[in-house]
């Protein structure tokens, strides 16, 4: 549909006006059209970081609230907010607040469904998933909890820290001969025992086994020197008769542990 016009051969083409021998023209509402969607992408550009932090400023504020709560021995009040505060970008720090408002409630099995989604959404972070095991132990469901650690080594498959902490539990429960199996399947899989040198301390340890509880212990503390004093405790039952093979390990070099970059 189009209408001639007198000296320049223009032809209407439904948003504007184009002619053979003028150049190029454009309508009024064209403009305004072409004006108005610049305007509106430059607006959700300018929106979408703003809405974003609105959105932080509001999982900030009930992270904040909810830890006051806490700390002025409110826990049945500041659970609803942690559990609020998991949709935001903090999930782990309101998740690490549900625990423990929950395990204060002992309400334990009411983490059980904020902790899936939030696992669902983090499924190879450390935090979470530790969050998890504790959970798990704690209600006694041991089948789930050797179930959440196969799919934990899945999504972080050269990470001893499933091993590591599903072997922190056995042994906190007393469970020597399992969390052992636990370093060794780490080991198998891994390739290598790095990682969990405290834990296998522990183990033997808790076996009496002092003189590969001192060299476990030495090579946990070349990669943690912090865990002198734990050591110390550790090793504190040893025999007399043990002693001396126990101080010729950790005298043997390098004595100090190696400068870290």
């Amino acid at each position: 549909m189009g209408a001639g016009a007198a000296g320049c051969g223009l032809r209407t083409d439904g948003c504007g006006v184009r002619g053979a021998g003028c150049g190029p023209r454009r309508s009024t509402g064209c403009r305004n059209s072409a004006f108005g969607a610049v305007v509106l992408m430059l607006a959700a550009l300018v929106c979408a970081p703003l809405a974003s932090a609105r959105a932080q400023t509001i999982t900030d504020s009930l992270v904040l609230r909810a830890l006051e709560l806490e700390g002025n021995g409110q826990p049945r009040y500041a659970a609803p907010l942690y559990r609020r505060a998991l949709a935001g970008s903090d999930a782990v720090t309101a998740l690490l607040g549900l625990e423990r408002t929950y395990a204060e409630l002992e309400m334990r099995d009411s983490l059980l469904a904020p902790l899936d989604s939030v696992v669902a959404r983090h499924p190879g972070d450390a935090t979470v998933r530790a969050i998890q095991l504790r959970t798990l132990q704690a209600l006694r469901r041991h089948d789930a909890l050797g179930q959440a650690t196969v799919e934990w080594a899945r999504h972080a498959p050269r990470d001893p820290a499933p091993y590591r902490e599903l072997a922190r539990i056995l042994l906190a429960e007393g469970r020597v001969v399992a969390a052992d199996s636990v370093i060794r399947a780490a080991e198998r899989t891994l390739g290598t025992g790095a990682g969990l040198a405290a834990e296998l301390a522990q183990v033997r340890a808790a076996s009496e086994s002092w003189p590969e509880a001192a060299a476990a212990w030495r090579r946990a503390l070349e990669r943690d020197h912090w865990l002198a004093e734990t050591v110390a405790y550790s090793l504190e039952p040893a025999p007399e008769a043990r002693r001396a093979a126990i101080r010729s390990i950790f005298m043997r070099e390098p004595v100090a542990p190696p400068a870290r970059a």
